[in-house]
């Protein structure tokens, strides 16, 4: 037996062997509500400003829940589990977003770089909310 199918086997046991069960399809239902929520409030800019913080902060808890207490079945509710936070989800998405966009008129590439290295803004605040 090689070295890469022993950590592989380590793996899947430490991950219960069902990793690709129904979790991924359920985290891509859960994509496609934020994209439909966001998409729908796209017609007004400022909708978007305003509910894309919110639903980013609730994809990273539903996210997390999954990952942490084995929970399959997150609730619509779940996405928006960070309203008693909306001002500072609301300014964390409006810094991420201006940020990202200073680094991408540079070039293509440094934007690209900081929207990975900004990507967990929202797991971060989930865990720890008094974070400025």
């Amino acid at each position: 037996m090689n070295r890469n199918s022993v950590f592989r086997a380590n793996a899947r046991a430490q991950l219960g062997g069902n990793i690709f069960n129904e979790i991924w399809l359920i985290a891509l239902a859960v994509c496609f509500i934020q994209t439909l929520v966001l998409s729908l409030a796209s017609s007004i800019v400022i909708g978007v400003i305003l509910v894309g913080g919110l639903l980013s902060h609730g994809l990273a808890h539903v996210f997390l829940q999954m990952v942490r207490s084995q929970k399959t079945k997150p609730e619509i509710p779940d996405l928006f589990s960070g309203s008693d936070q909306f001002l500072s989800l609301l300014i964390l998405y409006c810094a991420q977003a201006l940020f990202t966009f200073l680094w991408a008129l540079l070039f293509f590439v440094p934007g690209i770089v900081k929207s990975y290295a900004y990507s967990m803004a929202f797991y971060i605040k989930h865990d720890h909310p008094d974070y400025d």
